[in-house]
């Protein structure tokens, strides 16, 4: 199927299931090798605005740790 896909240039479609949820995912041919990536509906995606930030204590851990790996 990879090599069909690489040839043609196409993308297959398919229905999975993942955490007992149905999804849609688009299978394309990546390295001799197949990558599935998950399809969103509309009422799935949320704006930015929508997404609530990370409490202040998370973002002084993140801080702290991009810190020491950057030494």
């Amino acid at each position: 199927m990879a090599e069909t896909l690489e040839k043609t240039g196409r993308v297959a479609l398919a229905q999975t299931v993942f955490h007992e949820k149905e999804s849609l995912v688009a299978v394309r041919s990546v390295y001799k090798g197949l990558v599935m990536h998950f399809m969103y509906f509309a009422n799935e995606v949320r704006d930015f605005d929508q997404i609530p930030k990370a409490p202040k204590l998370e973002m002084d851990w993140a801080r702290r740790l991009h810190g020491s790996l950057e030494r």
